[in-house]
């Protein structure tokens, strides 16, 4: 089921419970980290809040790792909080340089840091595919064919490499995907296990759909 879209403007005048409904309606699961990793001290107390506030309206999970939030949290959408952002600064310690802006390598290639993903998925926050790289690597990346079978690298070579191909329609828009994203739900079997191959590192809970309902009703 694809996302509906809707605008900045009309989320925000919608309950959180309302925006978690809708995304439960969609095949999101509910996910709480529980023991978050070491991080450089870039992140804050008002990051914490925001991630909270992402991961209480749940994920789309694809098959191969990517963590879709909550349409109101998507980078293209110019939202308030930017999931894929926040998981740079939150679990990765990273953030873009601006004095890097315009600079050049000394064969000329531009190294102003941009946010990544290795996934090509703007709307994912996995803390596993988000990260910040100079610009001629993720722009490099926009030439990748995908993961070389066999082999624990991709196609464009870089470090750490692609989890799927690049394409230039997106993923969730293109009709000519060569492999439609698939997606993670509740009725996924060894679920729990399949999340922790993708998230390697991090530990969490899997939250039934009426968890936070539960916890206002209390």
């Amino acid at each position: 089921m694809q996302p509906q879209q809707r605008s900045s403007a009309s989320d925000s005048r919608r309950t959180e419970a309302d925006l978690r409904n809708e995304h439960l309606e969609e095949g999101a699961i509910l996910i709480q980290f529980i023991l978050e990793p070491d991080l450089s001290q870039s992140r804050n107390k008002q990051q914490k809040q925001q991630w909270r506030k992402v991961e209480k309206k749940g994920f789309r999970v694809t098959v191969d790792g990517c963590l879709i939030p909550h349409s109101s949290h998507w980078f293209e959408k110019r939202a308030k909080i930017c999931a894929s952002s926040l998981t740079a600064h939150y679990f990765n310690g990273a953030s873009t340089d601006s004095s890097s802006r315009g600079s050049v390598n000394e064969d000329g290639w531009p190294t102003e840091e941009e946010y990544s993903h290795r996934c090509h998925l703007s709307r994912c926050c996995s803390p596993v595919h988000v990260n910040v790289e100079p610009r001629w690597v993720n722009r490099r990346r926009n030439y990748c064919r995908g993961p070389i079978e066999g082999e624990d690298k991709c196609d464009c070579a870089m470090e750490p490499h692609c989890v799927r191909r690049y394409h230039p329609k997106g993923w969730f828009d293109a009709t000519d995907c060569p492999r439609p994203l698939e997606f993670l739900t509740y009725d996924t079997p060894q679920l729990k296990e399949r999340l922790q191959e993708l998230l390697p590192g991090m530990e969490f809970r899997i939250r039934p759909g009426t968890f936070y309902r539960v916890q206002v009703m209390n």
